[in-house]
C-alpha cells in the first residue's frame, strides 16, 4: 500500500550530505571539472565553465516524489532509491535553470543519432514568455530565445537516461496541454514524440502515465505521444492506488513550480 497520507518529500527527503556526495559523483560522471581550474564546472546547456557555486546538480525526476512512487513509475517497486540517485537521473547545469527545468519552462529532447553513438540532446524553450528575456552568463548577456533548438555539449560520452528525460518531457507536455499555455499548439506540432524516445525503451508504466494525465485534468494522451516509451505492467496496482500516487506526484511538482497550484479533489 502506498503512503498517501503525507507529502512524499516528508518520508524520502535526503539530507544535504547525500546530495553533495551525489553532486560530486555527477561532476565526475560528466567530466564537468575545468581541467585548468577545478573550481569551475561545465554546463552542457550554456556550453561554458563557471564557478562551482553557480552550478547545481539537478535531478531530472526529483527525489521528493518519493522512492516508492519512483520505483512503481519506472517499473521496479524496490529500486526507487536507485532510480532517483542514479547518475542518469541528473545533470550539472547553471543554478538558476534548475527551477526553470522543474517548472517545465524548457525540455530536453533527443536528436536522432547513429546506432552505437552517444545520444544527442537539444534545448526546447516551452515558456514563450521567456523568449526575449536576458540572463547573465560567462559570455555576457544572452536571451532564452538564443538557446531554443540548440544542441547540448557534453565533455565525454556519458549522457542522462532517456527514461527520465522522457518522463520530464511527457509530464511537461501534459501540463501545457491541460492549461493551454501560450505556444502550446505550435510546440505540440514540432516536438518529437513516439519512437524517437524509445531506444531501447520502454521506460514508463503506461497506466501511471494515464493516471497522471487524468489527475492533471480531462487530458487523455494519444498513442502517438506515448509511442513505444511505455509498458503495460503485470504488477499494476488498483486504479485508486494509482490515482493517489499520481496526485502525490503532481502536488509535489506544483509545490516546486512557483506560481502553480494543484489541489487534490475533496472526494478521492
Amino acid at each position: 500500500m502506498w503512503k498517501s497520507y503525507e507529502s512524499p518529500a516528508s518520508w524520502d527527503a535526503p539530507n544535504s550530505h547525500q546530495h553533495e556526495q551525489w553532486k560530486g559523483g555527477l561532476c565526475h560522471y560528466y567530466n564537468a571539472y575545468d581541467p585548468e581550474n577545478q573550481d569551475f564546472l561545465w554546463c552542457p546547456i550554456l556550453k561554458e565553465y563557471a564557478p562551482s557555486d553557480e552550478r547545481t546538480a539537478a535531478h531530472i525526476v526529483p527525489h521528493s516524489i518519493g522512492y516508492t512512487n519512483a520505483g512503481y513509475l519506472f517499473g521496479d517497486r524496490d529500486q526507487g532509491a536507485e532510480f532517483i540517485w542514479s547518475m542518469g537521473n541528473g545533470l550539472v547545469m547553471t543554478s538558476f535553470m534548475e527551477k526553470q527545468f522543474d517548472k517545465g519552462d524548457f525540455v530536453l529532447v533527443p536528436i536522432t543519432v547513429e546506432h552505437g553513438k552517444p545520444s544527442r540532446w537539444r534545448y526546447v524553450l516551452m515558456n514563450e514568455k521567456l523568449r526575449t528575456y536576458r540572463f547573465a552568463s560567462m559570455a555576457g548577456g544572452r536571451k532564452y530565445g538564443d538557446l531554443d533548438g540548440m544542441e547540448l555539449e557534453f565533455k565525454n560520452n556519458n549522457r542522462p537516461a532517456h527514461r527520465f528525460l522522457y518522463y520530464h518531457f511527457v509530464s511537461t507536455l501534459l501540463r501545457y496541454m491541460r492549461y493551454e499555455k501560450p505556444g502550446w499548439a505550435e510546440k505540440r506540432v514540432i516536438l518529437p514524440t513516439g519512437k524517437i524516445w524509445a531506444t531501447p525503451g520502454p521506460y514508463l508504466r503506461k497506466s501511471m502515465l494515464k493516471a497522471i494525465a487524468n489527475a492533471i485534468g480531462d487530458c487523455e494522451p494519444s498513442g502517438e505521444l506515448f509511442g513505444d516509451g511505455v509498458f503495460d505492467g503485470k504488477d499494476n496496482g488498483s486504479p485508486q492506488e494509482e490515482k493517489l500516487m499520481a496526485q502525490e506526484i503532481l502536488v509535489e511538482r506544483a509545490q516546486r513550480a512557483e506560481g502553480e497550484r494543484f489541489e487534490l479533489p475533496i472526494n478521492i
